[in-house]
């Protein structure tokens, strides 16, 4: 009989004659050791059961294992995009590198055992034997800045420029113009200054205004007036405006407090200016968001920007602008509802915006486990040290810069926001390949950690064609299964199960009570979603009050829920031109009630019916329909 100690089983052996030996079965497995042959007593003790070894009783022998070391290289970016550790390497083996970071203004020299490129590279053939930390080597970037004076007289390209410096700049002449200054584009663009500084290899274009009265060959002309005399005329005017537009501002501090915080602050006189370039901006049916880029230390763990309260007031109340203020950390993206909802404190109010890294020990021991070794960010809002919880239907977008593992870089559909705030699994975003970030919208601020969570279900093959959109929401919590690792794809969907996973889908609370619900709410797992779905207008139930959730759920009323709902949170898709239900041969048999919400759900591309030009709005609508729906469009 063989006794695997913790390792995979191993049948038992009968009716060896006295004497004998034996073919020793296939050695069990067991994860994190190695198997050292077998032994008649536990851990390796009596004596070894090889071969060759006669068996002449009856016999127990156990496996004998021996612990693997595993290892974890943790890699510290200095200042650029957060790398996430690599854990569980067996001691000897090397591993395979993740994606180099990036630093804005810096060049990846590669990885080292001490800061600065200090120590040894570190490589993808150096041996794991131990827990180690490497350090990535930084070198500045240098530039060139190349003028372009359309027209004017030459200026001379500048180049070796340091990274972050900044350059003198020289103007240029134009007979018959007056100049405006450098910009960053042919015809608009943002100021180029003696302050603003070089990040990137960059060509700035002389703007020019045409000096009224003039060819462009003379300084001016002269005009009778009323009494016959004649005057010069110098009024400069250009093509959109002679006041430069620019709605984005560099803000730095080389200050830290001793707990890595850096402050930056917005003061009165600034925040003016780009209220009113965001005006001028919007009245030019130009974009009017105003951009704040906080350039903290390399060294900071959290970044504070400050506000005069009453600028964002006006930038509410005089625009349309959203404000993005840009970390290192992530970029917050406020709408006009989330800037109107910050409380009103007077003139000499001050607003500040919050992001920063949360170090894992101060989790608890149950998020630290959900987390390993990706990193947790904390945003916040305070209004005259006031904290803001929520935004009041207004909506800030996120975007934290993540490097993905090995691993993740095959399934970055699990790749997901987790809010860490103790009350329940709510899991979001998506990962923009386009510039290495995970993306997501919160209607309030809190504690968030970007998460690697695959989920698969064993009734959904990976060639199916629901097959990534059922694990994307089971990535996201929005669905569990139905039970024993299922998901059911096939299986009719009730209009209760539906309406509770589109409320998760878009990170819509049940209500904290039940009052005022259908008189069919129960009191189970939907009962307090329908009780805010009546609140909030994406269902008035099917007549007397009712909703009947455990009804079957029609393909129009999803679609009408759907609809309901995203009327509901503003979150409509805009329409793609092409696409009707003129091309549906069954478009006249949906219900009156559903028409709007079919109509304007096709000519927006969300669903392209169910093949051979039909909408089948009648028909019975499955958990696969339902996944693909909302895959569909919460990947947009």
């Amino acid at each position: 009989t063989f006794n695997s100690d913790g390792g995979t089983s191993v049948a038992s052996i009968s009716s060896i004659t006295s004497g004998s030996t034996i073919v020793l079965p296939t050695v069990p497995t067991r994860d994190g050791y190695t198997f050292d042959g077998w032994y008649t007593a536990i851990n390796g003790g009596g004596t070894p059961f090889t071969g060759t070894t006669p068996v002449t009783a009856n016999i127990t022998v156990f496996a004998k294992w021996t612990a693997v070391s595993t290892y974890m290289v943790t890699f510290n970016s200095d200042g650029g995009s957060v790398v996430a550790p690599i854990s569980s390497i067996t001691s000897g083996s090397v591993i395979v590198l993740p994606t180099a970071p990036t630093r804005n203004g810096y060049t990846f020299g590669g990885w080292y055992t001490t800061i600065n490129g200090g120590g040894t590279p570190f490589t993808g053939t150096t041996p794991v034997t131990a827990n180690i930390t490497v350090f990535a080597k930084w070198e500045a970037s240098k530039y060139t800045v190349t003028f372009d004076s359309q027209g004017g007289s030459a200026v001379t390209s500048i180049t070796g420029i340091l990274a972050g410096s900044t350059i003198t700049l020289s103007t240029s002449e134009k007979p018959g113009y007056n100049f405006l200054g450098w910009y960053t584009s042919v015809s608009d663009g943002i100021l180029f200054t003696s302050s603003s500084t070089v990040t990137s290899n960059v060509t700035l274009y002389a703007q020019w205004a045409i000096v009224s009265g003039n060819s462009g060959s003379s300084s001016g002309s002269s005009k009778g007036d009323s009494n016959g005399s004649s005057k010069d005329t110098q009024t400069v005017v250009s093509k959109d405006t002679v006041t430069p537009i620019s709605t984005t501002i560099n803000v730095n501090t080389k200050d830290l407090d001793a707990s890595g915080n850096s402050k930056l602050t917005i003061t009165s006189d600034i925040a003016t200016t780009l209220v009113n370039n965001a005006q001028q901006a919007q009245a030019a049916g130009k974009n009017p968001d105003i951009t704040i880029v906080a350039d903290a230390p390399k060294s900071a763990t959290n970044v504070s920007v400050s506000f005069p309260s009453a600028v964002l007031e006006e930038i509410s109340d005089s625009t349309h602008a959203n404000v993005i203020v840009k970390t290192a950390f992530a970029d917050l993206k406020f709408d006009e509802k989330a800037l109107d909802a910050l409380p009103s404190t007077g003139k000499n109010g001050t607003t500040i915006i919050t992001a920063g890294i949360v170090d894992h020990s101060s989790l608890s021991t149950e998020n630290k486990e959900l987390v390993g070794d990706h990193p947790v960010f904390d945003f916040a809002v305070t209004t005259d040290g006031n904290k803001v919880s929520t935004f009041n239907g207004g909506k800030v977008s996120i975007s934290i810069p993540y490097t993905m593992t090995v691993k993740e870089q095959s399934d970055t559909d699990s790749i997901v926001a987790y809010y860490l705030d103790g009350s329940g699994e709510v899991m979001r975003g998506n990962y923009n390949h386009s510039i290495n970030s995970i993306e997501f919208v919160v209607t309030h601020f809190s504690t968030y950690a970007i998460v690697f969570n695959p989920v698969d279900f064993n009734d959904v093959p990976n060639n199916a064609w629901y097959y990534k959109a059922v694990r994307y929401i089971g990535a996201r919590k929005i669905t569990t299964g139905t039970s024993n690792g299922e998901f059911g794809p096939n299986s009719t969907i009730t209009r209760g199960q539906f309406l509770v996973m589109l409320m998760r889908a878009y990170n819509i609370s049940p209500d904290a009570t039940s009052e005022n619900n259908f008189s069919d709410a129960g009191n189970t797992y939907y009962t307090n979603y329908l009780s805010m779905a009546k609140r909030l207008g994406i269902t008035v139930g099917t007549g007397n009050n009712k909703y009947e959730p455990e009804k079957v759920l029609s393909r129009q009323e999803m679609l009408g829920l759907l609809y309901n709902c995203l009327k509901a949170i503003n979150e409509l898709p805009e329409k793609k031109a092409g696409l009707s239900t003129d091309n549906y041969s069954d478009a006249s048999s949906t219900a009156t009630w559903a028409l709007p919400a079919m109509t304007f759900l096709v000519e927006s591309g969300i669903t392209a019916g169910t093949g051979n030009n039909h909408l089948s709005p009648m028909a019975t609508s499955t958990r696969a329909d339902m996944a693909q729906l909302l895959y569909n469009l919460l990947k947009r």
